[in-house]
């Protein structure tokens, strides 16, 4: 799992993934208010998404993926051939997108 893991790392544009995740907090914290609840996460997760967020390196990335490995999805769908990849690099190419 490591050896795919760093793989997928190797290939990601992890500015990309920070801006995924940040999206992708950005909609639980937008669901939770309109429940009229809040969103809370383990202080674990929330030191290692602000050493990725700060720093996103393959280093900051394994670590925050130590803690929520499901976020691996993303690391992969921010690599060239896949969505999240294509799509933003297919707005900058046209000036949509810094």
């Amino acid at each position: 799992m490591t050896e795919q893991r760093d793989a997928v790392l190797a290939r990601s544009d992890l500015p990309m993934v920070r801006d995924e995740i940040v999206n992708l907090h950005r909609m639980f914290k937008d669901q939770a208010a309109k429940d009229g609840s809040t969103v809370a996460f383990k202080t674990e997760y929330v030191n290692a998404w602000y050493a990725f967020r700060d720093g996103p390196t393959v280093s900051t990335a394994r670590v925050l993926l130590d803690n929520a490995p499901q976020l691996l999805e993303y690391f992969e769908m921010c690599c060239p051939g896949h969505d999240f990849y294509e799509r933003t690099q297919f707005l900058r190419d046209r000036g949509v997108l810094r």
